[in-house]
């Protein structure tokens, strides 16, 4: 002989639903912070590996889906300079290409290219048709090759750059200097400065440690 006991508890889709909820959204906030954390530790590696502040406020970050909670969201920390990045996460060496003999590497002095929005500096060839002249090439007191150009002194500290010495500004007082504007080298040697995999472990495994914390 048996005995049946019945009992409706309604449904549990609005409390599951409530739950589910609960941890998309401390899934994307911890998602979120760690994704920071992340970018701030990859700014500070470029920092104290002497890159400048430039190539460390290049690291970007990003947050999947954007604008609302996921039980599975995603985080992603990429950098505008990636080429700089990789060099410096791998290390390696950089060589001329197509025929040239050296790298040259731009000084402050070489103005920025119209063409590229002010985002890059000119190239040897671009100084030349700029200065109308052939760079002159002396030997520095390392043994390194450097580059310059003859500028109008006086008349040299213009919004687009040093002047060329015409006749016309050497005739109303002005002499010529020679500025430097490229270091020639055979190649560069980048040692590897930075950890990315790292970081990123760590930083992962936070995020899933706060989010176990916080849906117990």
């Amino acid at each position: 002989m048996a005995g049946l006991i019945k009992a409706s508890v309604g449904s549990f889709k609005p409390a599951l639903g409530a739950i589910e909820r609960k941890i998309a959204r401390i899934a994307t906030e911890e998602m979120a912070q760690g994704t920071a954390d992340l970018q701030g530790d990859y700014r500070e590696q470029v920092r104290a590996a002497g890159l400048g502040n430039k190539v460390a406020g290049a690291w970007q970050k990003s947050v999947y889906p954007s604008g609302e909670y996921s039980l599975d969201p995603a985080g992603y920390v990429y950098s505008k300079t990636p080429a700089i990045i990789m060099l410096f996460a791998t290390g390696g060496t950089i060589v001329p290409v197509n025929g040239h003999p050296f790298l040259a590497i731009p000084t402050k002095n070489v103005p920025r290219s119209p063409g590229s929005r002010g985002k890059r500096r000119m190239t040897p060839a671009e100084v030349e048709a700029t200065y109308n002249q052939d760079l002159i090439i002396r030997r520095g007191k390392r043994g390194n090759l450097l580059a310059y150009v003859s500028v109008a002194r006086g008349l040299n500290k213009q919004k687009t750059g040093f002047r060329r010495p015409t006749k016309g500004r050497l005739a109303q007082g002005s002499s010529a200097e020679l500025v430097l504007m490229f270091t020639l080298v055979r190649r560069v040697v980048a040692r590897k400065l930075l950890d990315l995999n790292g970081p990123a472990q760590v930083r992962a495994k936070q995020v899933a440690d706060r989010i176990a914390q916080r849906v117990r």
